[in-house]
């Protein structure tokens, strides 16, 4: 067994790409590495003893997110999250970031909040959903894989046209038409309409789920659906499903 303690030491200094705070358990920042006054210029005497929150936006503090992420980090040992880090300059940065709960030598307990900064991706992916001649392209250019976009009331925002062919759609649903009013049974099952709430409700994924479906001809057939929520205009949530017959 390779004896780990001092591991921490070593990340904490040497990493270039993920940044880290130390927090007490009331969610006060104790001290940031060099990688997090790089990349959102604070110095640690700029944050030291202050709330996480300050490096939230007003939307994100008024939901209360950092002071939940803390206390589910508490209870659970660890909290997952993507948001936006606001830059000392105010400009808001889109991370990824978990938040773990870690004892010392000394039995004393803190959050240490490990950051990878994923803005770059997250522009991309807004360009393409903002980017409809781009997207439409992109869309219809992949012909085996159906290919749907939904708000999280599960309204349909875009579709490909392999996604008709799988469902055997004569033409493409009207923008914001709810997916269980598809003329195909499928979208009213109860196992499908479940795993779609769970997306909405639990924030759950799709991982190559597998379904049954019935064909035009009446032949069952299985189909794999995998799930992704990505941010349209507005910063909106919505779901990005991925389907393919087997």
């Amino acid at each position: 067994m390779i004896n780990t303690e001092g591991f921490f030491d070593d990340i904490y200094k040497n990493a270039r790409e993920n940044s880290v705070i130390v927090m007490d358990t009331k969610g006060r920042m104790l001290q940031v590495n060099q990688s997090f006054i790089e990349a959102f210029g604070y110095s640690c005497k700029d944050l030291e003893g202050k709330h996480l929150k300050v490096l939230f936006t007003s939307k994100d503090k008024k939901l209360k997110k950092p002071e939940k992420e803390i206390q589910t980090a508490l209870d659970q040992g660890s909290q997952s999250d993507n948001n936006y880090l606001v830059h000392k300059d105010g400009t808001p940065i889109w991370v990824m970031g978990e938040s773990v709960k870690v004892k010392n030598r000394d039995g004393e307990l803190f959050i240490v909040k490990i950051i990878h900064n994923i803005h770059a991706q997250k522009q991309l992916e807004k360009f393409l959903l903002s980017s409809n001649e781009f997207i439409d392209t992109i869309f219809d250019s992949i012909k085996d894989t159906g290919l749907v976009i939904l708000n999280t009331e599960l309204r349909v925002l875009k579709c490909n046209k392999a996604f008709l062919k799988i469902f055997q759609l004569k033409s493409s649903p009207e923008h914001g038409c709810r997916l269980s009013k598809l003329d195909h049974g499928f979208w009213r099952k109860q196992d499908i309409r479940n795993s779609l709430m769970d997306l909405i409700v639990n924030k759950a994924t799709l991982k190559n789920a597998i379904f049954s479906m019935t064909t035009e001809k009446g032949l069952e057939r299985k189909i794999s659906i995998n799930s992704k929520f990505i941010e349209g205009e507005d910063m909106e949530k919505q779901i990005l499903l991925v389907i393919n017959l087997l």
